[in-house]
């Protein structure tokens, strides 16, 4: 296994996530038991594909629940022929890196999202279980509160 730093590992799975995504696609035009499998997999095997579009690294920016814009999250954009659509992440593995966002990002964006406010002790269980909570020596306490 070859050693990267953070910086060259992030450049290399970035860069063979898309190389992956291109293949899947050339094997959903090209190995008709691949496309079979693939769309049993995602509960569409009885539709026929019209169009097929691989994200890669012409990601799109799409307006974001935080405001502002950020980049879409979606690999594969499946046009089926009755015009219904499906949107694919494809992952290389599945113990791959996760990126998770603040915690206040993270409320933020769900109270907008659902229009709603997530009450303070549910604020505080998710800051604990993220663990970017400041004060962890008296969780048990807090939490009887």
């Amino acid at each position: 296994m070859e050693k990267r730093n953070r910086a060259s590992g992030w450049k290399y799975a970035k860069l063979s996530g898309h190389e992956n995504e291109s293949i899947i696609g050339k094997l959903m035009g090209t190995d008709e038991i691949y496309k079979q499998k693939f769309l049993s997999k995602i509960n569409c095997k009885d539709k026929e594909i019209e169009k097929i579009a691989i994200g890669g690294l012409r990601e799109k920016d799409v307006p974001s629940v935080l405001e502002g814009v950020t980049k879409s999250k979606v690999d594969m954009h499946i046009v089926f022929t009755d015009k219904t659509q499906c949107n694919v992440s494809i992952k290389k593995s599945t113990g791959g890196q996760v990126y998770l966002i603040s915690v206040d990002r993270f409320i933020h964006g769900f109270e907008k999202q659902y229009n709603t406010t997530i009450p303070e002790n549910v604020k505080l269980a998710i800051s604990l279980f993220w663990g970017s909570n400041e004060d962890t020596s008296s969780i048990v306490e807090k939490l009887r509160n």
